[in-house]
């Protein structure tokens, strides 16, 4: 027998907080493709982290293709200007 899911509502999870606490979000994920999610995400996580701590400024693109089921990422990290092979970079300061 398949069982009904309900998502939580906001009242359902302000029953679950602990002293101390209170709801700031919540969502629901359909657990078929969850472990694949969590895969990506530990490797996209991971690499964003490494990056983030070598270079001052990157870029990242992500390339997304729902009819191939794949995800690609890209970092990109200007070249110093000791370095530069002609490629014009753009990374506006914020």
């Amino acid at each position: 027998m398949k069982q009904k899911y309900t998502p939580f509502t906001v009242e359902d999870a302000e029953k679950i907080a602990k002293k101390g606490e209170t709801v700031v979000g919540k969502g629901m994920v359909k657990t078929e493709g969850f472990d694949k999610t969590v895969a990506f995400m530990m490797s996209l996580m991971g690499q964003l982290y490494e990056v983030a701590q070598t270079h001052e400024r990157f870029r990242m693109e992500l390339f997304y293709d729902a009819e191939a089921l794949n995800t690609n990422y890209c970092f990109f990290a200007p070249i110093d200007k000791g370095e530069s092979d002609g490629r014009k970079q753009e990374y506006p300061a914020h």
